[in-house]
């Protein structure tokens, strides 16, 4: 279909979606799970600095799944060109800018940019400004639901803003074109835009006292000064639905989908550079308790060993139980000894994909393994850290700003330093009526109730850990007798430490 472009054999082109001097995006078909995706490709000769915005935009979508972004899937090189790609969910609809240009009822178009707004509060929470605010990057589904797409100049959040890493001038604050920093009342400047443009656009399904409402709330976002416009995007979103007379919607946000992203950069480049370091054949087990985040480490580095044309293939949760898939994209490798396998979650992968990986390790492929299998190899070891107090606070700012500090630090003491702890916490919050720090406790508390754990869809493994650690053994106990999966020797520790402290040493020992 594309007389340049030579794509993964993994991936059938479909049709070409978008072009830019940046790159192209296409949809393409996974022959694999037969899903339809995108695929975004960067223009040749690429620089390191499109190349590190490739990567920007998949960590800061991976800090928003569950709110509607794409899903990044895949990183790699192209075969021929070597240009690189990354695959994501494909996003369908028409965008916000080709939707202004149509006879589409006003209405829609401004609930499009609605709800696009509260996106971007959640962008915002999540720790990241969006860097390039404006129509064509906001996706209008049928159903009318708005995705924020192209975090390719995403920026990591700074209360007193950060450097722009590019500017659509059209939509560019006045004080960005002179240098000053990329800020929320920036990004709000760039929505003001856009609803003074659909305005105009569609003035005439408009009365007059309607129109007049909307150009007061794009006059305020769109200020010369930034202290006069809305401080945040999510009160531009309320000012632009009393304007259009669009009802509020009382759905709220469960904050652990807008889980921010912290604290990952040094670690993941102690592992890059620690799977670097493996030799043909040698396997490389990534080693943390429950809730440590080993999945999301191994999912950068998959996106980092991609752009960096290191021939791999990611075990993930489809190919783990379809070991024909596996054995194709081995096929896909002329020679094994260069390949790095990433297995996630590698104690449940199927007995015929297990075979296969180790067959692979045997012909010289390095394996770096989630969980205990070492596919019949001899195994390093890489132990993940618990967080350090400082990450899980600001994980916590970012994730539920309205939290007191001493409200905080129940939480970050009650989930022993395990980011995934802390958001099981976090989503419990969301779904119980608290107001106060004796809420908390109660809410905590309230854990050591067998029912009450389970209705809250507490991970038994995780709460076992927790209760031992503060000497609850009956009900570690009965919370380890719940477990069905899991890291197989942190359950066989969790179970000796159990026996210790019901002092059975003898099956402590076994």
């Amino acid at each position: 279909m594309s007389s340049s472009l030579t794509f993964p054999s993994r991936y059938e082109p479909l049709r070409r979606l978008g072009t830019g001097g940046g790159g192209e995006v296409w949809a393409v078909l996974d022959r694999v799970t037969r899903e339809e995706l995108a695929l975004k490709v960067l223009a040749e000769g690429a620089s390191e600095h499109e190349m590190t915005a490739l990567v920007r935009e998949a960590i800061a979508l991976s800090g928003l799944e569950g709110l509607g972004v794409p899903r990044v899937m895949r990183f790699g090189r192209l075969p021929g060109s070597g240009r690189p790609y990354m695959v994501r969910e494909l996003v369908l609809g028409t965008s916000l800018e080709a939707l202004m240009g149509t006879d589409a009822p006003s209405e829609r178009v401004l609930r499009a940019l609605v709800r696009a707004a509260e996106q971007l509060t959640l962008v915002h929470r999540a720790g990241f400004f969006h860097g390039d605010v404006k129509p064509a990057n906001i996706i209008v589904g049928l159903d009318g639901e708005a995705t924020l797409v192209d975090l390719g100049l995403a920026a990591p959040w700074r209360d007193a803003g950060t450097t722009a890493q590019g500017l659509t001038p059209r939509y560019a604050a006045p004080e960005l074109l002179s240098g000053g920093p990329l800020t929320v009342r920036a990004e709000v400047y760039a929505l003001g835009v856009a609803l003074r443009e659909s305005v105009e656009r569609g003035g005439s399904s408009l009365n007059s006292d309607r129109m007049r409402s909307l150009l007061t709330v794009a006059q305020r976002a769109t200020a010369v000064s930034a202290d006069a416009r809305y401080p945040s995007a999510d009160e531009f979103a309320s000012a632009l639905r009393r304007a259009a007379g669009l009802e509020r919607r009382d759905r709220p946000v469960d904050p652990t989908l807008i889980w921010p992203i912290v604290g990952i950069e040094a670690i993941a480049s102690r592992l890059i550079t620690a799977v670097i370091r493996l030799g043909q054949g040698q396997v490389l087990l990534v080693s943390g308790d429950a809730g440590s985040g080993r999945s999301v480490l191994l999912r950068r580095l998959a996106w980092s060993l991609g752009v960096e044309d290191k021939p791999l293939i990611w075990v993930d949760e489809y190919l783990a139980c379809h070991v024909e898939a596996v054995r194709t994209e081995l096929r896909a490798h002329p020679s094994l000894e260069d390949l790095t396998l990433l297995v996630d979650d590698a104690d449940s992968v199927d007995a015929d994909v297990r075979d296969a990986i180790a067959n692979a390790r045997a012909s010289g492929a390095a394996v770096v393994s989630v969980g205990e299998q070492t596919f019949g190899g001899a195994a390093e070891r890489f132990q993940l850290p618990r967080l350090a107090e400082h990450t899980a606070l600001e994980i916590l700012k970012r994730a539920v700003p309205s939290l007191t500090p001493s409200t905080a630090s129940q939480l970050i003491e009650a989930a022993h330093g395990l980011p995934g702890q802390l958001k099981c916490f976090v989503g419990r919050l969301a779904s119980s009526p608290v107001v106060s720090d004796d809420d908390v406790q109660r809410l905590l508390s309230g854990l050591d109730d067998e029912a009450t754990a389970e209705e809250l869809g507490v991970d038994p493994l995780a709460r076992a850990l927790d209760l031992l650690a503060r000497g609850r053994f009956k009900l570690a106990e009965r919370a380890l007798e719940r477990v069905t999966e899991g890291d197989r020797l942190v359950i066989a520790v969790a179970k000796a430490r159990l026996a210790v402290g019901m002092g059975d040493g003898t099956t402590a020992m076994a």
